[in-house]
């Protein structure tokens, strides 16, 4: 499988409703970590992105988890990873 394009990601966001600053500001993130998670592993922005589109980020970005759904990215530590969660309400920070 192949990651989705960013146009298909950002058309998919704007046909919800929303815009990537838009879901980077309610995050309480700078709209670049969101926007940069389109073309490189930004964990927290692939987040923000698949839980504002209710679709597990190993869907939309495939080469960036294992099998089972773990990241694959050089900064996600254990500590620091949240299971995906569409209905969470939380600030993630």
């Amino acid at each position: 499988m192949k990651n989705y394009p960013p146009e298909l990601i950002k058309s998919l966001v704007k046909k919800k409703g929303g815009s990537l600053a838009k879901l980077a500001k309610r995050a309480g993130f700078h709209p670049t970590e969101v926007q940069g998670a389109l073309y490189s592993p930004i964990y927290w922005g692939e987040q923000i992105i698949a839980e504002f589109l209710n679709i597990h980020p190993m869907i939309i970005w495939p080469d960036r988890y294992d099998k089972k759904g773990n990241p694959l990215h050089p900064y996600a530590s254990a500590k620091n990873l949240k299971p995906f969660c569409p209905t969470c309400k939380e600030k993630r920070i």
